[in-house]
C-alpha cells in the first residue's frame, strides 16, 4: 500500500488517513501488507511527531495484517540529511527512493559536492533497497548528467529508474542525452544490472531481478511488482492503486476526497481496466516491459484481425531496428528500449 501526499499542505491530507485506512481494514481480513510506501513531492517538510503519527496509525489499524511490512519513503536528495535518515531508519523505513535532479541555484561543481555528501550519507545508512531516480530531461549540462549517473553506479543502488527518455519520438531526447544513456545501459549491463522496460535498472541480485528470473514480474500504474501481489491499496489524493481486477484513481481534490470519506465511501473519481487489458493485448504489453521481447505464443492467442494489426507494428518496429526477431520471439534492441513509449502506444490502439 501507498499513501501519497500532494502539495505543500501535508498536514490536512494526512489526518484523513485513519478514515480511508478504516475502509479498507473491513475488506482485508488475513491478507497480510508487504510494502507501505510513504509517497509525496513535499515530504521534506514532514515533522518528526506526523511522521511518527503515520506510522502509528498504519500499525494500529491494520494491526497484524502489517506487522511484517517493509516501510519506504520519498524524497529529494538535497533534503537528505544524517538526522533524516537516523529518524527514517528508527521508525523501520527499510526502502528509500531518493530523486535526483538538477540544481539550476549550483554550480557543476557545488552540485556535484552536494551529490556526492548524498551518497557519502547513505552509504552507512543501513537501507536494505535503494531506489534512485534521476529525470534527464531535467538535465541542461550532459556532463553532469554523466557524472552522476557514474557515481550512482559505482555506489550499487538496487534500482535506477531514469525517467525523461523517449516521451514520444526520437527528437524528444536531445541526441547528447541519448549518447549518454546507451553508454549508460551498456555500462549497467557489464556490471550486471539488468534493464527493465526503458526506464529501471535492476542490481544483480534485487528483488526485481529475481521476479524477473521467475517469471513473476508485472508491470502497473505504480511500478514493477511481484505478479503475485493481490493488490495495491493507494490512498491519498490522485493516487493510483488495483482491488482485485480493476484499477483505480482517487479524487485529485481535497474537498472531494474529504466529503467522500466524510460518507463513509472511497474517494474513487474512476476505475477501470487499462487500455492494453481492454484491447486484448496485455500479455504483449507486460513482456515487452518485464522481459524485453514479445513472443510468437502470445501473439497466436489474439484474435485474426488484432494478429494482423500487431503483425504490421511488428515489422515497423523491425524496420526502424526497434526488434529483432530470432527463432521463438522479438527482442527489443537497444534503440527500442529508447522508443518503447512509441511502440505501446501503437498497441494500445489495437481494437478488437
Amino acid at each position: 500500500m501507498s499513501f501519497a501526499i500532494r502539495g505543500s499542505d501535508y498536514r490536512s491530507q494526512l489526518e484523513l488517513l485513519p478514515q480511508e485506512l478504516a475502509l479498507y481494514n473491513k475488506e482485508l481480513k488475513d491478507q497480510a501488507v508487504e510494502q507501505v510506501w510513504l509517497l509525496g513531492d513535499q515530504l521534506h517538510n514532514i515533522i518528526p511527531a506526523d511522521l511518527t503519527w503515520f506510522c502509528y496509525q498504519v500499525g494500529s489499524q491494520l494491526h497484524d495484517n502489517a506487522k511484517d511490512a517493509i516501510y519506504g519513503f520519498e524524497i529529494d536528495h538535497k533534503y537528505i540529511s544524517a538526522d533524516g535518515l537516523a529518524l527514517l531508519h528508527g521508525l523501520h523505513f527499510r526502502r528509500l527512493k531518493i530523486r535526483f535532479g538538477h540544481s539550476p541555484a549550483l554550480d557543476e561543481g557545488g552540485w556535484m559536492q552536494q551529490v556526492d555528501q548524498t551518497i557519502s550519507l547513505l552509504d552507512n545508512a543501513g537501507f536494505s533497497d535503494l531506489i534512485c531516480q534521476v529525470n534527464v530531461a531535467e538535465f541542461a549540462c550532459p556532463d553532469a548528467l554523466n557524472r552522476l549517473l557514474l557515481s550512482l553506479q559505482l555506489y550499487n543502488p538496487q534500482h535506477i529508474e531514469i525517467a525523461g527518455i523517449g516521451k514520444t519520438s526520437t527528437e524528444s531526447t536531445p541526441p547528447d542525452i541519448r549518447k549518454i544513456y546507451l553508454n549508460l545501459l551498456k555500462r549497467a549491463q557489464q556490471r550486471g544490472y539488468q534493464v527493465l522496460g526503458n526506464q529501471v535498472l535492476v542490481a544483480p541480485g534485487s528483488r526485481l531481478q529475481q521476479l524477473q528470473q521467475h517469471h513473476q514480474l508485472h508491470f502497473a500504474p505504480w511500478g514493477y511488482s511481484s505478479s503475485q501481489l493481490k493488490r495495491w491499496l493507494a490512498l491519498g489524493l490522485a493516487a493510483e492503486g488495483s482491488t482485485g481486477d480493476l484499477f483505480y484513481r482517487n479524487c485529485s481534490k481535497l474537498d472531494c476526497y474529504r466529503n467522500r470519506l466524510g460518507e463513509g465511501v472511497y474517494p474513487h473519481h474512476w476505475h477501470g481496466q487499462l487500455p492494453e487489458q481492454q484491447a486484448g493485448t496485455e500479455n504483449i504489453v507486460q513482456s515487452l516491459l518485464c522481459y524485453g521481447e514479445l513472443n510468437n505464443q502470445q501473439l497466436a492467442q489474439l484474435p485474426e484481425h488484432n494478429r494482423k494489426q500487431i503483425s504490421a507494428l511488428i515489422n515497423h518496429a523491425c524496420d526502424r531496428l526497434w526488434l529483432e526477431p530470432n527463432q521463438k520471439c522479438w527482442q527489443l534492441t537497444t534503440s527500442g528500449r529508447i522508443e518503447l513509449r512509441q511502440l505501446l502506444s501503437g498497441l494500445q490502439q489495437v481494437h478488437h
